[in-house]
């Protein structure tokens, strides 16, 4: 009799002990993300999901730590928020209620859980959390932008010109044709050409030809993006051709004029 009650209660100690083992605290989030960066609530919402090999295995309660650094996590110095153990089985949006947080500060959490028989898990590894920028004054950067050309701080089209053919008087109306436009330069000998780069704009459509080779098109004049021609130069003479078109008898800013400019870098 005895020996029977001694085998039931070291069962009874087994099975508490494996459910303990077995519950284990994973996928912490917060603002439904994976360490987020510059989470803009003060008081970001935190989830976790406990897994076991069991069935039926709930949470009863939770403790969630919050810290200001991973070190000071992992020794359990919750600096920022401790929420004890709550008795709840919400594991979804847990509102964060310790200290106020500052703008750009990083936060540090781990949680673990107890289950409906009272058994604890394991603190679930470390988590991560930055906050974004919470007013106003503390926009302090400024705007940044290209000013100029990444070569020599200049447009690419400053040393363009509009041209034309020689008549009439394009910039009050063109004819509605095509009209051609070539250019030749040279590239010196004894050079290799490391980048060319071409900028053309038309009004009001174009296609760029260099070397017997279509190499840009366009259907504005407001704007001359690059276009790499560096496989069509060649040593010594090259031919750049552009048929220009108007669609019509063209007012100012509508049709019949052509900017265009290019830029060897060689060595």
């Amino acid at each position: 009799m005895g020996c029977a009650t001694t085998l039931f209660v070291m069962a009874i100690t087994s099975m508490t002990t494996g459910a303990s083992a077995g519950c284990t605290v994973t996928d912490l989030r917060c603002e439904y993300l994976s360490d987020p960066l510059g989470v803009d609530r003060l008081n970001p919402r935190l989830s976790w999901r406990i897994e076991s090999p069991d069935r039926g295995v709930l949470q009863s309660a939770y403790q969630s730590l919050v810290a200001g650094s991973k070190a000071e996590l992992d020794a359990d110095r919750r600096n920022l928020w401790d929420s004890g153990r709550v008795e709840s089985g919400q594991s979804a949006l847990v509102a964060y209620a310790g200290q106020a947080l500052a703008s750009r500060q990083r936060c540090y959490w781990k949680v673990r859980v107890w289950d409906a028989s009272g058994a604890v898990s394991g603190w679930s590894p470390a988590a991560m959390w930055t906050m974004g920028l919470l007013s106003a004054e503390d926009w302090t950067g400024k705007w940044i932008g290209l000013d100029g050309d990444e070569g020599g701080g200049m447009s690419p089209l400053s040393a363009a010109q509009w041209i034309w053919f020689p008549e009439g008087a394009p910039a009050q109306s063109a004819p509605a044709e095509a009209r051609y436009f070539r250019k030749v330069f040279d590239v010196p000998a004894g050079k290799t050409v490391t980048k060319a780069t071409a900028f053309f704009a038309a009004d009001n459509s174009f296609k760029l030809v260099l070397n017997e080779q279509q190499v840009a098109s366009g259907s504005s004049f407001q704007a001359a993006p690059p276009a790499d021609v560096t496989g069509a130069v060649r040593p010594g003479t090259d031919g750049c051709a552009a048929p220009e078109y108007a669609s019509r008898s063209a007012s100012p800013g509508s049709g019949g004029r052509s900017p265009t400019t290019h830029r060897l870098e060689a060595f």
